[in-house]
């Protein structure tokens, strides 16, 4: 590893032994493993697992993936959403983890669509929260590495306040400002090169995702007026799935805490 005397609260995992954060919670057999998406951490999932009583019933694993939260940069790697894959395998096998459900959300649904189609075995079932198109079109690939250009040159300041608002929706902003507050609050807490190189794999999407390769339940939840990840991505994700899917449900985002919760104590 490029890091040397590593913090006492990082854990190495795969065969790179990438230092990450991870953290677990709760006392069920059920483990669930959380990915988090591009400027958040491992707290963005906080309030859900709270509000559902999900440490009640299941083990939990909640991690921040590289150059994000409390993970740091690994210096010797190249920018890549398959290392991200790599680490997410790691964490399942350094805690001896099968038949796991995956919750994911924006970027991190990409981690976990990836994971999923390497390593279908490993999975119990998926729930995907706001999943972003596996294919990007070209001018989102090149909103992503413009972005990672003025993060390098000018920091995450730079782009904090237009990824908030193009993070939240237009009545969350109007009706709760601190949501938009808090997403301005996670991009600035992230580290420069974590962000700039998480942007450039997403941009590149350099995995192979092939729904029809996923024979357990998937559970897509979004926000009807969710940009980012609008409804049209996850309803096509659906149509691939065909016969394996088991629910795609549109959730109104001014309604969309309450609703999940509900959701992943049916499900989860």
């Amino acid at each position: 590893m490029s890091q040397s005397n590593p913090a006492p609260y990082l854990t190495a995992v795969g065969s790179k032994q990438r230092l990450l954060y991870v953290k677990q919670l709760g006392n069920g057999e059920n483990p669930l493993v959380f990915v988090h998406g591009l400027s958040a951490t491992h707290e963005f999932f906080g309030p859900l697992i709270d509000a559902a009583g999900l440490t009640k019933t299941h083990k939990i694993y909640l991690y921040d993936f590289e150059g994000h939260g409390l993970s740091p940069v690994d210096s010797a790697s190249e920018p890549s959403l398959q290392h991200h894959v790599e680490d997410l395998l790691g964490i399942l096998q350094k805690f001896d983890l099968e038949q796991a459900t995956i919750v994911a959300h924006s970027m991190g649904c990409l981690i976990a669509e990836a994971f999923a189609t390497q390593h279908v075995s490993l999975f119990n079932m998926m729930v995907l929260l706001g999943p972003l198109p596996y294919m990007l079109s070209s001018g989102g690939k090149e909103i992503m590495h413009k972005r990672a250009a003025i993060i390098r040159e000018a920091g995450v300041v730079a782009v904090a306040v237009a990824v908030a608002e193009a993070g939240t929706p237009a009545d969350i902003r109007n009706k709760n400002p601190l949501a938009t507050s808090l997403v301005r609050l996670s991009t600035l807490a992230q580290s420069s090169e974590g962000y700039a190189s998480a942007s450039i794999s997403l941009g590149e999407c350099d995995v192979n995702i092939n729904p029809r390769q996923f024979l357990f339940k998937t559970l897509m939840v979004v926000g009807a007026d969710d940009k980012v990840a609008p409804p049209m991505a996850a309803g096509n994700l659906a149509l691939e799935l065909g016969e394996y899917t088991s629910r795609f449900s549109q959730v109104w985002a001014t309604d969309m805490s309450m609703k999940t919760c509900m959701l992943f104590r049916r499900w989860c």
